[in-house]
Parts: structure tokens; sequence; C-alpha cells
């Protein structure tokens, strides 16, 4: 079987410092503008050390950060979370998937400050939209657009609470349910709303909820500090098969789409699911991450792992894969496509 794993990788989900949109002084509180969360640069704190470890199940990452400057520093930090689809139930069997915290927190998100936990919470919960939605020319560049108060306005919660947001769309006018669509906020269907009589197209967002954990830090002066995350991914996609724009956008050889269709000859199938990590954030530091080192962990020996990576990678075990690079500078988001054999 081969394991022969290729790696682009775009380093994802680093914390970042959250200063107002005017910077005040450094030993101030650097807090959260009225407009929302803005990340900006400082001198004053270097990231030392990043040791990153994705698989499907788990994500965790662990920093040391070093304050440089001669006097203690307190910030507020921010980690941000890859946009999330949300999805309306309209089916009865299956009225929830997600229950209670769960729907404002999916990710289950842990913080350890100098190894004693912290607590931590999603402060912010933005919905974006893509425009244009269909771009009339295949090189028109499409822009993320906050639509938070939008949508809010129409009733609608931030929340990944399938069973709130389907009842919602259900109970939408016919003048709210134009104006949505006019907006580009909803999409219909061609299939009716079960149980609906008259019969109705489905509607489905088009907003992706962005979740932001922030709380704020002391840095002493000329001391590190440890800041550990844990939480649990939350995977997009499932294909099965892999196409021309699949092979490009995870750097997938010839040798290894061979061997992925002769799986998919031999066996029922293949899944697919993604991973994405948000690493050029980074850069709000001061210099450059001085150790970055990234593992990702198959799981089992027959799943490839598919990434864009410009760092040296290497097999270290039977199901994981490391990269390691010194004064690391991200210049993109990191995903990594997981291909699991039935």
């Amino acid at each position: 079987m081969m394991e022969k794993t290729l790696v682009r990788i775009l380093l994802s989900c680093v914390l970042v410092l959250i200063l107002p949109c005017e910077i005040i002084a450094n030993d101030g509180y650097l807090g959260v503008s009225v407009g929302g969360l803005t990340f900006q640069h400082t001198d004053d704190i270097a990231m030392k050390d990043e040791d990153l470890y994705l698989s499907l199940d788990t994500v965790r990452v662990r920093y040391v950060f070093e304050n440089v400057s001669s006097s203690d520093v307190t910030a507020a930090i921010g980690f941000p979370m890859p946009d999330l689809v949300v999805i309306p139930d309209y089916d009865d069997l299956n009225r929830h998937t997600f229950f209670g915290d769960e729907a404002t927190d999916p990710f289950f998100f842990r913080t350890w400050v100098n190894g004693e936990e912290i607590s931590t919470r999603a402060t912010t919960v933005t919905a974006r939209i893509l425009t244009p939605l269909f771009p009339s020319e295949s090189n028109e560049k499409q822009e993320l657009v906050d639509v938070t108060s939008r949508i809010q306005d129409f009733g609608f919660p931030l929340s990944l609470d399938s069973y709130v947001v389907g009842r919602r769309m259900e109970a939408l006018s016919e003048e709210e349910l134009e104006q949505l669509v006019a907006l580009d906020l909803v999409r219909l269907s061609s299939m009716s709303i079960p149980g609906s009589d008259p019969p109705r197209p489905t509607p489905y967002p088009n907003w992706f909820l962005t979740f932001q954990f922030s709380w704020e830090q002391e840095f002493p002066a000329g001391r590190e500090t440890v800041i550990e995350h844990q939480y649990r991914p939350m995977t997009g996609g499932s294909k099965l098969w892999v196409n021309e724009p699949t092979k490009s956008e995870f750097c997938i050889d010839d040798e290894s789409q061979a061997e992925i269709n002769r799986i998919m000859e031999e066996r029922s199938g293949l899944h697919m699911e993604s991973v994405p990590y948000i690493l050029e954030t980074a850069n709000s530091w001061a210099g450059p991450i001085g150790r970055f080192r990234l593992t990702i962990d198959r799981g089992r020996p027959d799943v490839f792992a598919f990434a864009c990576l410009d760092i040296p990678v290497v097999e270290v075990g039977a199901t994981t894969i490391r990269a390691e690079a010194e004064a690391f500078v991200p210049t993109q988001r990191l995903e990594v496509l997981f291909i699991v054999p039935h």
C-alpha cells in the first residue's frame, strides 16, 4: 500500500494580538474595538515556538511567547476559527444537529496558560457571505462581507443549531423570503420544504459563521509565556472523487492519484474531509515564528493526507508526517485533505 504523502502547508488557527483601531500604550489593555476584532502588529511579543498537531479528530497547538520589551504587557488575544456552513434541518427525524453549548461552541475549545487551564469562550460570532455569490467571470475575485446585522434583522440566531435555523426558515413570509434572496443571503432549492402546503421551495443560508475566541493575557517583561489549545476540528467537504481543481489545491501528484484510482476500483469508494487552519495571523507578532513544527496524523496507514507546503516534510511514524522550519513566516492559510478508503 503506497503511503507517500505530499504536504503543502499553510499555517492556520494561530494566536493573534487584538488591538483597537487606534493603538494604545503597550503596557495598557489592548482591547476590542467597537467595529470588531482588529489584528495589528506588535514588536513587544515574539512567538519563539509553535508546535501544531492536526488530525481528523483533534487539533492541538502549543506556543511559546516571549515579551522582548522592558515592560509588562497586558493584551487581548484572539484565536480565529475557519468559517462554518449553516445547514437548516427540515427533517423531523433529525431535529438537532447540535445540542446546547455545541451549537455555540462546536469546537469544544480549551486553553492552558503555563500549564493551567483557563476559561475561554467565543467572544464574537460573525456571519459572512461570499460576494459576488456567482461570479460572472472565471477570474472575478470574490470577497467575504459581514452580514451579521442583516441576518439578525430577519430573526436568525448566530448559531449552528440546525433545528432553530430550520424553523425560522419555515416561518419566513413570502416578502421576507424575496428580500433574503435579493440580498443573496438565501438561495432556493428546487425541492419543496417537507410538509409545506402549498409547496414552498426549500431555502438555504448562504452565510458562514466565524467563531473568534479571545481573552485577556499578561506577558511579563523579559519572560516566556506558554499557551496551549485543543479543539475538535469541524471538517469540511465530502467527495468520492478527486478532480483536477482538488489535485491542484492540495498538491496531489500523479502517482498518488493513480493509487487513489486503484483503491476506488477495488473498494466501494473514498471519503474525503479537509481540515483548515488559519496560520498567517502569526505575522501579527514580533518577527517570524522562531521554530515551527507541524505534525499531521492520518490515524490509519491506509489514509492519505495532502496539503501544499514550502518546507521539508518527512514521515516519522506509520501514520504521522512532520514538517519543521526555523524563522518561519506563514503566507497563507493551511488546509489538509484527508482521503479515507471505505
